[in-house]
C-alpha cells in the first residue's frame, strides 16, 4: 500500500493526472487550435465543388494536371474545433463519467475529425510541447469546469472511503488472507480474530467453525508439500469440483 501511495504521489504521476483532469474539463468545449485539412481528389466534379468551397472559405488550393485526368489538392484551414473525451470505461458518478481511461477527439466539422495526437497527446500522457501550447491557448476555458470535476471526484473518494471503513469495521482484510488465501493454524487463527476482528459476530463465527478451519488448513498443508501434489490438486480436484458444479447448473 505504501508503495502504491508513493508512486501515485510522485511529481510525474501527478502531472499526468493533472493533464487528464484538464482535458476532461475541456470536454464539449469549443477550443482554439489551428489545423490544415488536406483534400486530394482525381474526380473533376468533386474537384470543382471542392474548389468552390475552398475559395469561399479563403483556403489554399493547387491544381496538378497529370495524364488524362486532373488531380486537385486542397487545404482547408480550421482555427477552432470541439474537443470530445471518449471514455473507455463506464462509471457514472453524480452525472459525470469517471470511467477509467479515455481518448480525445477534435471535431472540426461533420466530416473532419482527428485524434489527440493532433495536439501532442501520446500514450504516456507526457506534457509535450504541442500539448503545452494547446493548454496555454485554451487556459481560460479550464478553471470553471475543472473545479466542478474535482468536487465530484472528491465526493466519489469520500463515499468509498466511508464505505471501506464501514466494511473494515465488520470484517478485516486479514480474515480473507488468513482463511482463504493462505489458511492458518486454526488455534492461532481464532486467537488472532479475537485481537483484530471488531465485530462480535465474526468472532463467534471463527470460534464455532474450528472443524471447517482445521480441514481447510490440513488440505493446504497436504497439497503444498510437493510441487507434484499441488499440480495434482489443481488439475484433478479443482477440475472435478468445477465439473460437478457445471453439471448441477445444467440439471437445475
Amino acid at each position: 500500500m505504501e508503495v502504491y501511495v508513493r508512486q501515485n504521489t510522485s511529481p510525474e504521476i501527478s502531472r499526468r493526472r493533472e493533464i487528464r483532469l484538464t482535458l476532461r474539463a475541456l470536454d464539449g468545449k469549443i477550443v482554439a487550435w489551428p489545423y490544415d485539412h488536406i483534400i486530394v481528389s482525381n474526380h473533376l466534379r468533386v474537384v470543382r465543388e471542392c474548389l468552390m468551397f475552398v475559395q469561399q472559405a479563403g483556403s489554399r488550393s493547387s491544381w496538378d494536371c497529370r495524364g488524362r485526368g486532373y488531380k486537385a489538392t486542397s487545404t482547408i484551414g480550421f482555427e477552432r474545433c470541439v474537443l470530445r473525451v471518449i471514455p473507455r470505461g463506464h462509471l457514472i458518478w453524480e452525472g459525470l463519467q469517471l470511467g477509467s481511461g479515455f481518448d480525445v477527439r477534435l471535431i472540426f466539422s461533420k466530416s473532419v475529425e482527428v485524434g489527440g495526437d493532433a495536439i501532442g497527446l501520446n500514450d504516456d500522457w507526457d506534457l509535450t510541447a504541442p500539448l503545452a501550447r494547446f493548454l496555454r491557448t485554451n487556459q481560460r476555458l479550464i478553471p470553471e469546469r475543472l473545479s466542478h470535476i474535482e468536487g465530484i471526484m472528491e465526493s466519489y473518494r469520500k463515499h468509498y472511503l466511508e464505505e471501506t471503513r464501514a466494511k473494515s469495521n465488520v470484517l478485516t482484510y486479514r480474515f480473507f488472507t488468513n482463511v482463504y488465501d493462505m489458511p492458518r493454524d486454526p488455534t492461532r487463527l481464532a486467537e488472532s480474530s479475537i485481537t483484530h476482528e471488531k465485530d462480535v459476530r465474526v468472532r463467534q463465527l471463527m470460534l464455532g467453525c474450528e472443524r471447517a478451519l482445521q480441514t481447510t488448513y490440513d488440505r493446504l498443508s497436504a497439497v503444498t508439500k510437493t510441487e507434484a501434489a499441488t499440480w495434482w490438486y489443481i488439475f484433478w480436484v479443482g477440475t472435478t469440483t468445477w465439473s460437478l458444479h457445471t453439471r448441477a447448473d445444467i440439471v437445475v
